[in-house]
């Protein structure tokens, strides 16, 4: 037979398992991915939530309905990544260093923490990204 404490031990780890994987699941939810691209005299701004989509390019400030296909499609591709080694990703050309691209950066927000890139040449952004950047960049209306 076994003991009472192995028993309630045994019970308890079923109870607060599943309470612990869903916290930790709630933390690494994504709230918002934002694209920003800027050099003197230009700036391009996008902001996807699951709801929402916000784009400003230069004085225009537009709000969308975020494509819900577009949403799930960011949440497959983040989902592959190290977000916490997003800023080691390597950028693979650096035009931006003398104003022939815009200098970018992508941050993801998740409820416990924002993750930022290293900084890029707007449309050229590292491998690890390019699924994401695609997606973010058709947005913008001068593209």
């Amino acid at each position: 037979m076994r003991h009472p404490f192995f028993i309630m031990l045994k019970n308890l780890v079923f109870i607060v398992l599943p309470f612990v994987t869903c916290l930790v699941f709630q933390d690494n939810e994504i709230l918002s991915v934002e694209y920003e691209a800027s050099t003197r005299g230009s700036s391009k701004k996008i902001t996807i939530r699951k709801d929402s989509t916000f784009i400003f390019d230069q004085e225009k400030e537009i709000e969308l309905v975020t494509k819900k296909a577009d949403w799930l499609f960011l949440n497959k591709q983040i989902a592959k990544l190290d977000m916490k080694k997003m800023d080691l990703f390597e950028a693979p050309t650096d035009e931006r260093y003398s104003d022939k691209a815009l200098s970018s950066r992508l941050t993801i927000t998740t409820k416990s923490h924002s993750y930022e890139s290293t900084e890029f040449d707007h449309g050229n952004p590292p491998e690890e990204l390019k699924g994401i950047v695609k997606v973010l960049t058709r947005y913008l209306t001068s593209e």
